[in-house]
């Protein structure tokens, strides 16, 4: 599993919302996908994010154990 993932979400939810949201934010996989999903985006506009593995907080099922990043931080 990679430890960056570029992904797309509206500009006023990054702008705006990002980590305020009570609800979250949704990063989409593509911009073809934002756009079908999100019919704002002709007047928020689209931004491209990064979002980046840092550490795991809580376990959860037995599959999270190959997130552990290695001593080396790669």
């Amino acid at each position: 599993m990679p430890e960056t993932v570029t992904g797309y979400m509206c500009a006023t939810d990054w702008e705006f919302e990002l980590g305020e949201a009570a609800g979250g934010n949704i990063v989409y996989a593509s911009v073809a996908d934002a756009k079908e999903h999100r019919k704002c985006l002709d007047g928020c506009g689209i931004v491209e994010v990064k979002v980046t593995f840092s550490r795991v907080i809580e376990k959860g099922n037995r599959w999270i154990d190959q997130l552990e990043p290695n001593p080396e931080g790669k």
